[in-house]
C-alpha cells in the first residue's frame, strides 16, 4: 500500500507537533518542577520516555534522508504553509520549503538529544549502585514491581524503596538548579 503525499504531509505534521509538545513540556517540566512530588513524576516521566525520545531523533533523521533523496511530499498547491514565528508564507520555492523542513528537523534532533543527554548524564551517576537493573527494568524494560521483586527476590516494598533512593539521586541532577532556587526562595 502506498501513501499519498498528502496523507504522508499529514502524518508528518501530526508526528512533529507531538515532538514539539513532547520537547516543550520536558522544557516545562525541567523549568517550572518545584514541588517534590510533581519533581518526582517528571523524572519518572523522563525516564519512561528516553526510549522514545530516542526513537523521535532517529525518525528525524531519516526524515531528512527522504527529503534529501526524494524532495518533500507533494501538497495541493491551495495550501498556504506556515513556518514557526514567521507567519504565513505563500509562494516558497520548491528548494526554500526543503530547506526550511531539513532545517526545523535538525533544530528538533538538537533540541532532543540535549534533553537525551540531561536524562543520560542523570541516569549515569547512579549506574555503579548496585540496585541500579531496577531502574532498568522499571523504566526501560517496562516490568512491574511484582515483576522486579522476583527477579530479585524481595518483596516489592524493598524494590520501591530502592528504586526511590536511586530515583532521588536521578532527580537531583535534573532538577538541580529548580531545587537550589526552591531552597533560596525558602
Amino acid at each position: 500500500m502506498t501513501m499519498t503525499a498528502e496523507l504522508e504531509g499529514i502524518i508528518n505534521a501530526t508526528v512533529e507537533r507531538v515532538v514539539a509538545g513532547t520537547v516543550e513540556d520536558i522544557k516545562s517540566d525541567l523549568i517550572h518542577a518545584v514541588d517534590p512530588k510533581s519533581i518526582h513524576s517528571k523524572t519518572e516521566s523522563l525516564l519512561y520516555n528516553l526510549p522514545e525520545l530516542k526513537k523521535a531523533v532517529q525518525e528525524r533523521r531519516e526524515q531528512i534522508k527522504e527529503i534529501e533523496l526524494y524532495g518533500l511530499p507533494k501538497v495541493s498547491k491551495s495550501l498556504t504553509m506556515f513556518i514557526p514565528n514567521a507567519g504565513y508564507v505563500e509562494n516558497l520555492s520548491e528548494y526554500e520549503r526543503r530547506e526550511n523542513k531539513i532545517e526545523h528537523l535538525h533544530n528538533t534532533i538538537r533540541e532532543l538529544e540535549s534533553r537525551i543527554e540531561q536524562i543520560e548524564v542523570a541516569v549515569a551517576t547512579v549506574k555503579e549502585d548496585p540496585n541500579f537493573c531496577i531502574i532498568e527494568m522499571r523504566y526501560f524494560d517496562k516490568k512491574t514491581y511484582a515483576e522486579i521483586a522476583k527477579r530479585l527476590k524481595c518483596d516489592e516494598g524493598t524494590v520501591k524503596r530502592r528504586k526511590n533512593k536511586l530515583l532521588g539521586s536521578i532527580q537531583g541532577v535534573l532538577f538541580r538548579d529548580v531545587i537550589i532556587e526552591e531552597m533560596m526562595a525558602k
